[in-house]
């Protein structure tokens, strides 16, 4: 039998000052283009949002490191997309949007 922990809102959404929340799962919007995202930390949490340039995404901190992954699509509608594992306490950049897991992300490229 599995327990189900109800956790309260696991939604962050930070400012370009923010600090990360303690082992939480991040992605940032570094495009130019307002985009739906994905976290998802371990098995027991996944929030969605839509992100304008320059937001970024968060799940709730926790207790313990977590692995997780990250994930960007056009809309909340679509079926393909761009995701990747994530390590919790750092912020996933994506940089450009290319549906079929073609994104360019922070760590594959040098900043502008």
């Amino acid at each position: 039998m599995r327990t189900v922990l109800v956790l309260p809102l696991a939604l962050v959404l930070l400012g370009a000052a923010d600090a990360v929340p303690e082992n939480a799962v991040c992605i940032e919007n570094a495009s130019d283009e307002t985009l739906f995202f994905v976290a998802e930390a371990g098995d027991d949490e996944r929030v969605t949002r839509e992100l304008a340039p320059g937001e970024t995404l968060c799940t709730a901190s926790s207790e313990q490191p977590v692995q997780g992954v990250v994930g960007v699509f056009a809309d909340p509608d679509a079926l393909e997309g761009c995701s990747r594992l994530a390590i919790s306490g750092t912020v996933e950049t994506m940089r450009r949007y290319v549906a079929f897991d073609r994104c360019l992300w922070g760590s594959e490229a040098p900043s502008d």
